[in-house]
């Protein structure tokens, strides 16, 4: 089984924690509508790479069958070592490139939409990296390191880089941030402050960016500014997986240089053809009056949007233990049914006028898959009931037309 699916409970935990310690010293690193989009675009991650993560695999297990140059003993301590230090240095690599090529960027860019830098920040990952990040570990399969050793490091490097997305812990004494990534430098690499943009791309050590040049510490002067300059506005987890692709599709499509539409996708990261820079103008957020993106919802709807959050993450952690056991129909099925929950469950926080519709199909389905999972009866009489109560919470706030909810809609009309 994968790591970081056995690590999905001890996520949970430390997230619970830091929550509730902002909660209790009121330091405001958190907002739900944020928090449940992190979750959710991480969860995504997780379902589409049990499918797109197949073909990469592959690729890698050939070459190394085929080509490796060394042999290296799964046993010896030293194998792992070397290969959790070489998959640290293909990973910041990969992640520099992400950073400066368009069609890179737009993968990568979803992991940096939350506008602030909490432990779920660390869970939003995006969905399409398995279609380039691959390229960058290949060499690690000429070097003779076996496919189950580098998914495993590689999990544990993820893992790392989980505990470093806090603003809890400040900055460490200067041994441990001369040599590892800590929540100070990785706090940085998440600012969109203009000193800080492209800076401190190491997953663990931070040697990497102290060798090429991309170091940076935080400044006393400067506090990071969290998300970046084109902001997303939008709690749709599947749209923010879209959206970069889209606006890169949108300026090829624009361009009258046949030779722009082909090249703007491998254009360095914000390169926009001159023509559609006039035609197709973009609105920038300035990290100096940075208004955070969020719609306040009534309480009844942030119950209801926790509430079934949970109740997704834990279907959702459940097929990713089953999955491997799973036919390929089955896989497909249950993954779409997972994201279509996603997208409803949004439409739900944007408070979208017909957001009540989806959802209603979206619980008759989600309840009934639950209902038949347990025979037993008391399963399935609290299926029936923690459905009834769903949709009777649903209703409940969907048509209460007080101010709070037209003024919602009429800001979500203008946009």
């Amino acid at each position: 089984m994968n790591i970081i699916v056995l690590a999905i409970p001890i996520f949970i935990f430390f997230l619970c924690i830091e929550i509730a310690i902002n909660f209790f010293k009121k330091t405001n690193y958190y907002q739900v509508n944020d928090t449940i989009n992190s979750i959710s675009t991480g969860i995504i991650s997780r379902i589409t790479g049990v499918v797109l993560l197949i073909i990469p695999f592959s690729i890698y297990q050939y070459c190394f069958n085929q080509y490796a140059l060394l042999t290296w003993s799964t046993d010896s301590a030293s194998t792992w070592i070397v290969a959790f230090i070489v998959y640290d240095f293909c990973y910041y690599w990969f992640h520099r490139y992400a950073h400066e090529v368009n069609i890179l960027w737009a993968s990568h860019v979803v992991h940096h939409q939350s506008e602030e830098y909490n432990l779920s920040t660390a869970l939003r990952q995006t969905s399409t990296s398995a279609w380039f990040g691959w390229v960058f570990y290949l060499p690690m399969a000429f070097l003779g390191i076996d496919p189950i050793v580098t998914l495993t490091v590689g999990g544990l490097n993820l893992i790392y880089q989980f505990f470093v997305h806090t603003q809890l812990v400040g900055k460490l004494p200067s041994w441990i941030e001369a040599v590892f990534v800590t929540p100070s430098l990785h706090g940085v690499h998440h600012g969109q402050n203009t000193v800080y943009i492209d800076k401190n791309y190491a997953g663990v050590f931070i040697i990497w960016d102290r060798l090429f040049n991309t170091y940076q510490v935080e400044l006393d002067s400067e506090k990071p500014v969290y998300g970046v300059r084109k902001a997303l506005k939008s709690w749709n987890p599947v749209w923010a997986n879209i959206e970069p692709y889209y606006r890169l599709a949108e300026d090829a499509w624009h361009t009258k240089s046949w030779r722009n539409k082909l090249t703007l996708w491998f254009k360095p990261t914000g390169w926009r053809p001159d023509d559609v820079i006039k035609t197709v103008p973009r609105q920038y957020t300035n990290p100096k009056n940075l208004q955070k993106f969020d719609i306040k919802l009534p309480l009844l709807a942030n119950i209801y949007v926790g509430l079934q959050h949970t109740l997704l993450i834990a279907l959702s952690v459940y097929f990713l233990v089953l999955a491997p056991e799973l036919t390929h129909q089955i896989t497909l099925l249950v993954s779409g049914i997972l994201l279509l929950s996603m997208i409803s469950l949004s439409l739900v926080q944007e408070q979208r006028a017909w957001a009540w519709l989806v959802e209603s199909l979206r619980l008759l389905v989600t309840f009934s898959y639950i209902f038949t999972l347990n025979g037993e009866l008391w399963w399935q009489a609290l299926s029936i009931l923690f459905g009834v109560f769903s949709v009777s919470l649903l209703y409940r706030f969907s048509f209460n037309s007080g101010p709070e909810k037209i003024a919602v809609d009429s800001a979500l009309r203008s946009k």
